[in-house]
């Protein structure tokens, strides 16, 4: 079996959700031709066009398409792999696993541009998403989807549970307004007003890094520690030596970093922002807040510093909740996709 696989390939330094999707059908057999690693929007766009049209024995040469929709740029991705599998016939699936646009949610991108994305959706082999909040939103404008969770890297090994909380933070997002760091400088402020001794960790790049690092030395905030983008293998070895992952976001579907998180048993707190209800109920895995609430989720990290119990036990159910989420477990389904595409492109 041979498929294209579309996405925003990031840096070897870095993993994202189409680079892992890659991994694992290549540890199934399946060769994959991956597309784009381009910086510049005319580079991506150029090189997902000349894949689609030009790829080893031509488009008529694979089995299926998988392209996956994040930013609103990567709409465009989408649109082309559609038009390109409806004139080869093609298979086209696609992934929609965005939460937020330039235009604020995610339900504002696809109402706005509904006469252009729901025919590109009803187009597709089959629509898949990551979790039911986007497909609660893709169901307002009439398209129907199949939800497949994320799955992990297999670099992500389970670790043992946690039993003794430490007062170390990680807040491993962008400097961003829709991540909201600020909800985290204001969550940490109140921790630390209980805790003189929790500390912070921030990784990341972004628009209000600056800004955040102005106002952590304006409220005279000890104990953080802002660093940068670090690859995989360095980004677990921090989630290995903090307790508590903070996760403030205003708008997210089931952000993978969470998830990774969780792997290692780090306990979370986190907004209640989109899909994140539906990453893990209260108490499995961690706890939410209203997003920008920093009063609720400071509480919840108290509660799991001074209960050593309440803590091991949210430990060991995260563990649980990153075990949906590998391969062994998700494998079935997207086989059975690629499977029955290839059948529809022999027909």
């Amino acid at each position: 079996m041979k498929v294209i696989v579309i996405g925003n390939f990031a840096p070897s330094n870095y993993q994202t959700q189409i680079d892992t999707l890659a991994r694992h059908f290549e540890s199934e057999g399946i060769e994959v031709l991956r597309t784009t690693t381009r910086r510049g929007k005319v580079g991506k766009g150029l090189d997902v066009l000349r894949t689609l049209v030009l790829p080893r024995g031509g488009l008529r040469g694979v089995d299926a398409v998988v392209a996956q929709l994040h930013t609103d740029f990567s709409f465009a991705f989408g649109i082309l792999s559609v038009l390109a599998g409806l004139a080869t016939q093609v298979p086209v699936i696609l992934l929609y696993h965005g939460s937020w646009s330039r235009l604020g949610s995610a339900q504002a991108l696809l109402h706005r541009y509904r006469p252009l994305f729901v025919p590109m959706f009803r187009r597709a082999f089959q629509v898949q998403v990551a979790s039911p909040y986007l497909g609660g939103l893709l169901r307002g404008i009439g398209v129907e989807s199949d939800v497949v969770p994320h799955v992990l890297d297999d670099r992500w090994s389970p670790q043992p549970a946690r039993r003794k909380p430490r007062p170390r933070i990680l807040w491993p997002r962008v400097f961003h307004n829709i991540y909201d760091p600020h909800m985290a400088l204001r969550t940490f402020q109140r921790v630390r007003a209980a805790r003189p001794d929790a500390t912070m960790t921030m990784v990341g790049r972004g628009p209000l890094r600056d800004e955040v690092q102005s106002e952590i030395a304006r409220r005279g905030l000890q104990g953080i520690v802002v660093k940068d983008n670090l690859p995989v293998e360095a980004l677990r070895q921090e989630m290995l030596s903090h307790d508590l992952y903070l996760h403030t976001n205003r708008f997210d579907n089931q952000p993978l970093t969470l998830l990774e998180a969780m792997s290692t048993g780090m306990v979370a707190v986190t907004s209640n922002a989109g899909g994140m209800p539906f990453v893990f109920r209260p108490g499995e895995g961690g706890f939410q807040a209203d997003s920008g609430d920093d009063a609720a989720a400071a509480r919840h990290v108290l509660a799991l510093l001074s209960d050593e119990a309440l803590f091991a036990r949210t430990s060991r159910a995260a563990l649980e909740v990153a075990a949906r989420h590998r391969w062994d477990r998700l494998r079935v389904p997207w086989l059975d996709v690629l499977q029955r595409a290839r059948d529809a492109r022999r027909m």
